[in-house]
Protein backbone atom coordinates (compact mmCIF):
# COMPACT_ATOMS: atom_id res chain seq x y z
CA UNK A 1 0.00 0.00 0.00
CA UNK A 2 1.37 3.39 -0.92
CA UNK A 3 2.07 5.97 1.77
CA UNK A 4 -0.22 8.98 1.71
CA UNK A 5 1.49 12.28 0.99
CA UNK A 6 1.03 15.09 3.50
CA UNK A 7 -1.56 17.02 1.47
CA UNK A 8 -3.85 14.02 1.07
CA UNK A 9 -3.38 13.18 4.76
CA UNK A 10 -4.37 16.75 5.67
CA UNK A 11 -7.40 16.54 3.40
CA UNK A 12 -8.41 13.23 4.99
CA UNK A 13 -8.04 14.72 8.50
CA UNK A 14 -10.05 17.79 7.54
CA UNK A 15 -12.76 15.61 6.00
CA UNK A 16 -12.86 13.43 9.13
CA UNK A 17 -13.08 16.56 11.33
CA UNK A 18 -15.94 17.98 9.27
CA UNK A 19 -17.70 14.62 9.40
CA UNK A 20 -17.23 14.42 13.15
CA UNK A 21 -18.60 17.95 13.67
CA UNK A 22 -21.54 17.12 11.40
CA UNK A 23 -22.32 13.99 13.41
CA UNK A 24 -22.14 15.95 16.67
CA UNK A 25 -24.58 18.51 15.28
CA UNK A 26 -26.92 15.77 14.04
CA UNK A 27 -26.91 14.08 17.45
CA UNK A 28 -27.42 17.37 19.26
CA UNK A 29 -30.39 18.16 16.99
CA UNK A 30 -31.80 14.64 17.52
CA UNK A 31 -31.47 15.01 21.30
CA UNK A 32 -33.09 18.45 21.20
CA UNK A 33 -29.98 20.29 22.33
CA UNK A 34 -29.42 23.94 21.61
CA UNK A 35 -27.91 24.32 18.17
CA UNK A 36 -25.79 27.35 18.98
CA UNK A 37 -24.51 30.26 16.93
CA UNK A 38 -23.43 29.78 13.34
CA UNK A 39 -21.71 33.12 12.78
CA UNK A 40 -19.16 35.11 14.72
CA UNK A 41 -21.74 37.87 15.31
CA UNK A 42 -24.12 35.39 16.97
CA UNK A 43 -21.25 34.04 19.10
CA UNK A 44 -20.23 37.59 20.12
CA UNK A 45 -23.81 38.39 21.13
CA UNK A 46 -24.09 35.22 23.23
CA UNK A 47 -20.68 35.79 24.86
CA UNK A 48 -21.57 39.39 25.70
CA UNK A 49 -24.86 38.31 27.27
CA UNK A 50 -23.37 35.52 29.37
CA UNK A 51 -19.75 36.50 30.07
CA UNK A 52 -19.62 40.27 29.74
CA UNK A 53 -22.86 41.86 31.01
CA UNK A 54 -23.39 45.60 30.57
CA UNK A 55 -24.63 46.07 34.13
CA UNK A 56 -22.34 47.88 36.54
CA UNK A 57 -21.85 44.66 38.48
CA UNK A 58 -20.79 41.31 37.03
CA UNK A 59 -22.80 38.67 38.94
CA UNK A 60 -19.96 36.17 38.46
CA UNK A 61 -17.32 38.77 39.41
CA UNK A 62 -15.06 37.58 36.62
CA UNK A 63 -14.17 40.94 35.10
CA UNK A 64 -14.01 44.55 36.22
CA UNK A 65 -16.39 47.04 34.64
CA UNK A 66 -13.54 48.74 32.74
CA UNK A 67 -12.42 45.38 31.28
CA UNK A 68 -15.97 44.54 30.15
CA UNK A 69 -16.32 48.03 28.65
CA UNK A 70 -13.02 47.65 26.74
CA UNK A 71 -14.05 44.20 25.45
CA UNK A 72 -17.39 45.57 24.24
CA UNK A 73 -15.60 48.45 22.49
CA UNK A 74 -13.14 46.16 20.69
CA UNK A 75 -15.91 43.81 19.62
CA UNK A 76 -18.17 46.65 18.44
CA UNK A 77 -15.44 48.50 16.50
CA UNK A 78 -13.14 45.78 15.15
CA UNK A 79 -14.74 42.33 15.21
CA UNK A 80 -18.49 42.51 14.55
CA UNK A 81 -18.49 44.93 11.58
CA UNK A 82 -15.58 43.24 9.81
CA UNK A 83 -16.09 39.55 10.61
CA UNK A 84 -19.62 39.23 12.00
CA UNK A 85 -21.06 37.31 9.05
CA UNK A 86 -18.21 34.79 9.02
CA UNK A 87 -19.25 31.20 9.78
CA UNK A 88 -17.56 29.82 12.89
CA UNK A 89 -16.25 26.69 11.21
CA UNK A 90 -14.75 28.57 8.26
CA UNK A 91 -12.21 30.63 10.23
CA UNK A 92 -8.57 29.91 9.36
CA UNK A 93 -5.55 31.05 11.38
CA UNK A 94 -3.63 32.40 8.37
CA UNK A 95 -6.64 34.44 7.27
CA UNK A 96 -6.93 35.96 10.77
CA UNK A 97 -3.22 36.85 10.77
CA UNK A 98 -3.66 38.53 7.39
CA UNK A 99 -6.78 40.36 8.58
CA UNK A 100 -5.02 41.61 11.73
CA UNK A 101 -2.18 43.01 9.62
CA UNK A 102 -4.64 45.14 7.61
CA UNK A 103 -6.34 46.85 10.57
CA UNK A 104 -6.04 50.63 10.54
CA UNK A 105 -7.26 53.40 12.82
CA UNK A 106 -9.65 56.11 11.66
CA UNK A 107 -6.70 58.29 10.59
CA UNK A 108 -5.43 55.46 8.30
CA UNK A 109 -2.39 54.67 10.45
CA UNK A 110 -1.72 51.06 11.35
CA UNK A 111 -3.30 49.77 14.52
CA UNK A 112 -0.72 49.19 17.27
CA UNK A 113 0.55 45.64 17.76
CA UNK A 114 -0.71 45.67 21.35
CA UNK A 115 -4.24 46.44 20.15
CA UNK A 116 -4.04 43.69 17.53
CA UNK A 117 -2.89 41.28 20.24
CA UNK A 118 -5.91 42.25 22.38
CA UNK A 119 -8.25 41.61 19.44
CA UNK A 120 -6.58 38.24 18.84
CA UNK A 121 -6.92 37.38 22.54
CA UNK A 122 -10.56 38.39 22.56
CA UNK A 123 -11.31 36.23 19.54
CA UNK A 124 -9.53 33.36 21.31
CA UNK A 125 -11.84 33.88 24.32
CA UNK A 126 -14.86 33.76 22.01
CA UNK A 127 -13.85 30.40 20.56
CA UNK A 128 -13.08 29.00 24.02
CA UNK A 129 -16.63 30.03 24.96
CA UNK A 130 -17.98 28.15 21.91
CA UNK A 131 -15.94 25.07 22.86
CA UNK A 132 -17.27 25.21 26.44
CA UNK A 133 -20.83 25.20 25.08
CA UNK A 134 -19.86 22.42 22.61
CA UNK A 135 -20.73 24.48 19.54
CA UNK A 136 -17.33 23.79 18.02
CA UNK A 137 -14.49 21.44 18.78
CA UNK A 138 -11.53 23.60 17.78
CA UNK A 139 -10.12 27.04 18.39
CA UNK A 140 -8.47 28.27 15.17
CA UNK A 141 -7.20 31.39 16.94
CA UNK A 142 -4.74 29.27 18.95
CA UNK A 143 -2.49 29.11 15.87
CA UNK A 144 -2.68 32.85 15.13
CA UNK A 145 0.64 34.62 15.68
CA UNK A 146 0.48 38.27 16.71
CA UNK A 147 3.25 40.29 18.30
CA UNK A 148 2.43 42.66 21.11
CA UNK A 149 5.71 44.63 21.00
CA UNK A 150 5.42 48.37 21.56
CA UNK A 151 5.88 50.63 18.56
CA UNK A 152 7.99 53.03 20.59
CA UNK A 153 9.60 52.89 24.01
CA UNK A 154 8.19 55.51 26.37
CA UNK A 155 10.58 58.26 27.40
CA UNK A 156 11.41 58.23 31.09
CA UNK A 157 12.40 61.58 32.49
CA UNK A 158 15.01 61.93 35.21
CA UNK A 159 14.36 64.18 38.20
CA UNK A 160 16.67 66.82 36.66
CA UNK A 161 14.63 66.81 33.44
CA UNK A 162 11.30 66.88 35.22
CA UNK A 163 12.11 69.55 37.85
CA UNK A 164 12.01 72.65 35.59
CA UNK A 165 8.55 71.70 34.31
CA UNK A 166 7.37 70.56 37.71
CA UNK A 167 8.44 73.71 39.57
CA UNK A 168 8.28 76.22 36.72
CA UNK A 169 4.96 75.39 35.09
CA UNK A 170 2.79 73.75 37.73
CA UNK A 171 1.11 75.47 40.64
CA UNK A 172 1.24 73.81 44.06
CA UNK A 173 -2.19 72.20 43.68
CA UNK A 174 -1.20 70.56 40.37
CA UNK A 175 2.16 69.47 41.83
CA UNK A 176 0.33 67.65 44.64
CA UNK A 177 -1.95 66.01 42.08
CA UNK A 178 1.08 64.76 40.10
CA UNK A 179 2.67 63.40 43.24
CA UNK A 180 -0.55 61.68 44.31
CA UNK A 181 -0.79 60.12 40.86
CA UNK A 182 2.67 58.61 41.34
CA UNK A 183 1.40 57.09 44.58
CA UNK A 184 3.83 58.72 47.00
CA UNK A 185 4.69 62.15 48.26
CA UNK A 186 8.30 62.86 49.14
CA UNK A 187 7.82 65.25 52.05
CA UNK A 188 10.88 67.29 51.11
CA UNK A 189 9.11 68.45 47.90
CA UNK A 190 5.75 69.52 49.35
Amino acid sequence: MEAMNSSSASAANASFSRGRRHMILVWRKFLGCEEGPRTLKELVDHWLDTECPEADEDPNERRAFSTRDNYRGYLRKWVKPRCGDQALDEVKAVAIESWLSTLKKDDSTALADGSKKKIRGLRHLLYEHAIRYEWTDRNPITSVRQSGVRQATPIRLSVDQLSPTYYGELKQRERVMVLLDFGRIPFSIV
